[in-house]
């Protein structure tokens, strides 16, 4: 079986041959398609090309195949793949999937974030696009009523288990720690908002910070402490300076860490993932920190109900006073932090490559033998994310043949296109 992976990043300079010992800096979307190419050239039958713009420092199991954007179609063709995986977001311009459906490249698109509209009405009218995977339950849930469903299916992602070895928190600092992208998407302003109250109940807290603002692409003007965007910067860093815009002595940021990131894991006593009202579709940040038994405090809501259990695991809080209450229970009572943290090492197996690796290669044969998606569908957390809104007009698109209906999703990224046109003409 010859798989072919289209690579969609654009970092430079990258060494990507030990992607399984640790993420070298890579946004989501990047390290999971170097991860997936990696463990299906391990499997036996599998021959896997991933196609970038440069020649790239890989696995040797990885056949690196160059060639642009413009010529992919075209090279991958003649070599003759059975199956090509890409980047859903690839699907936005209109003119991908027109090229695509002029081969006969049988194809799996691989959806890391919510559709934008013009996405979601390209991926669902391409003929060559086979199915689309989503990365967790609640991610393939929230289409549930779009006919995208139809060719859909959810597989985690694959997070490379890490030995938990026998490290205790630093229980002297009581370190909290936020891994991320230091960007609106991610919330970091949010929990920054909250540090001086959290001070003044657990006075030697320390809050560490892995990651920056240029994780995925460099902001045009970076603010006065260097941290991030100007303009974001400025709407968290007065909740973590003093009143001479010094950093509080407190806080300390690392920016983007390769395997170094590993020992500050274990020396933490809360792990903070994504903090943001933005659906997260899975969270790898929350999974990596389960796996050195760190429970994790983040939104309850989309695909961290999966990756994290709540109130076994970690800890999924609906406000920000709960975000604030839920770290100082953690930084002061070791024996929940020890509980939680015993069962997050045992969850974070269940994204493991020995598990979801086999679902992928499941998934790949019945692509190619063309069998249809099973529907997936789950009724857990049907309050969550208008989850049961969604059955409803399910529902009802089935009872009364009202096929044509708008989804509920395909009207909210509508909604959301309409918002941003307008705001740009008043721009």
């Amino acid at each position: 079986m010859r798989i072919g992976i289209i690579f969609s990043g654009k970092i430079e300079n990258i060494d990507y041959t030990t992607v399984d010992q640790a993420n070298p800096g890579l946004g989501g979307t990047h390290y999971t398609q170097i991860l997936l190419s990696l463990y299906l050239s391990m499997s036996q039958n599998i021959e896997v090309f991933l196609f970038t713009n440069r020649k790239e420092k890989l696995p040797p199991s990885i056949i690196n195949i160059v060639a642009d954007d413009d010529d992919i179609f075209d090279v991958a063709s003649k070599m003759g793949l059975n199956i090509l995986i890409f980047s859903a977001a690839s699907a936005k311009k209109k003119d991908f999937c027109n090229k695509l459906d002029k081969t006969d490249l049988v194809s799996i698109a691989w959806s890391k974030n919510l559709l934008d509209y013009k996405t979601l009405q390209n991926l669902r009218n391409c003929r060559q696009i086979k199915r689309v995977v989503f990365t967790s339950r609640q991610h393939y849930d929230y289409y549930f009523d779009d006919e995208i469903i139809n060719k859909s299916t959810y597989i985690y992602n694959i997070v490379p288990h890490r030995k938990a070895e026998e490290e205790t928190p630093d229980t002297e600092r009581k370190i909290v720690t936020f891994i991320g992208a230091l960007i609106p998407a991610k919330g970091f302003h949010i929990l920054a908002r909250e540090w001086k109250k959290i001070l003044e109940a657990v006075p030697n807290a320390h809050l560490f910070v892995i990651g920056s603002g240029s994780l995925y692409e460099a902001p045009k003007k970076l603010g006065k402490l260097k941290l991030s965007e100007e303009n974001y910067e400025k709407r968290f860093a007065k909740f973590i300076t003093d009143k001479k815009g010094v950093l509080l002595e407190s806080v300390k940021f690392y920016g983007i860490l390769g395997n170094q990131k590993t020992e500050i894991i274990k020396k933490t006593c809360v792990g903070i993932a994504n903090l943001s009202s933005v659906f997260e579709t899975f969270c790898i940040v929350a999974v990596e920190f389960q796996q050195y038994g760190i429970p994790v405090i983040s939104f309850r809501r989309g695909g961290l109900l999966d990756t994290v259990v709540n109130n076994k695991s970690g800890i999924l809080i609906k406000s920000k006073k709960e975000l604030r209450d839920s770290i100082i229970r953690l930084l002061k009572d070791d024996k929940l932090n020890e509980s939680l943290g015993k069962n997050a090492i045992l969850y974070s197996q269940e994204f493991d490559p020995e598990r979801i690796v086999p679902q992928w290669l499941d998934l790949i044969s019945d692509v190619h033998n063309q069998e249809a998606a099973p529907n997936m569908f789950s009724y857990t957390f049907i309050w969550n994310d208008l989850k049961w809104l969604r059955l409803l007009n399910k529902f009802l698109k089935c009872k009364l043949k009202l096929s044509f209906f708008p989804s509920i999703a395909s009207i909210e990224r509508l909604l959301k296109l309409i918002f941003k046109s307008i705001i740009g003409k008043a721009e």
